[in-house]
């Protein structure tokens, strides 16, 4: 009877060390929304996110931390802006049709959403010739090898602090 309470006692130990050191499973993404017909509306959610304070400028996201632009080409100016969370596997590229261009971004680390420089002047144009292209720089893709490492880092703690209870705990 008692080394089942011990078991049972490692088992929440070791869940509680897996979801503290969760890694990627939950991550902040930085919210906010800009439009140029609204008169009122400020750049900073384009230009200056980190500015933005408060209890709706950030969200806690199990999925992608998600940023969208719409640019005029023929303006040359930002219609819309959109930083949030969503599910949405869009990564870094731009589509062009006759008079916008739409430019989408996600990733997966803690407020990896919060740059401070138009999607327009980061991300290229979609191959025509191959749409299924997405492109991927190298900072968002140092941030998944980075996101993967930590996770997989935090998962051998845990693993490694569950065997030493209950190596002690069987003793």
């Amino acid at each position: 009877m008692m080394r089942c309470d011990i078991m049972r006692r490692c088992t929440v130990v070791l869940l509680t060390l897996l979801s503290a050191f969760g890694g990627c499973a939950g991550l902040l993404c930085r919210v906010c929304s800009y439009s140029s017909d609204d008169p009122h509306a400020s750049t900073d959610c384009i230009y200056s996110p980190a500015l933005i304070t408060g209890p709706n400028s950030q969200i806690h996201c199990n999925r992608s931390c998600f940023t969208q632009e719409n640019f005029n080409l023929e303006s040359l100016q930002i219609v819309s802006y959109m930083r949030t969370c969503s599910a949405k596997p869009d990564t870094g590229y731009c589509v062009d049709d006759t008079w916008s261009k739409v430019c989408y971004d996600s990733c997966r680390t803690d407020f990896c959403n919060d740059f401070s420089k138009p999607l327009h002047e980061v991300y290229p144009t979609q191959n025509k010739e191959n749409p299924d292209v997405n492109y991927y720089p190298s900072g968002n893709a140092a941030s998944h090898l980075r996101c993967i490492q930590s996770f997989c880092g935090s998962c051998l703690i845990a693993v490694g602090a569950f065997l030493l209870i209950t190596r002690y705990a069987v003793e």
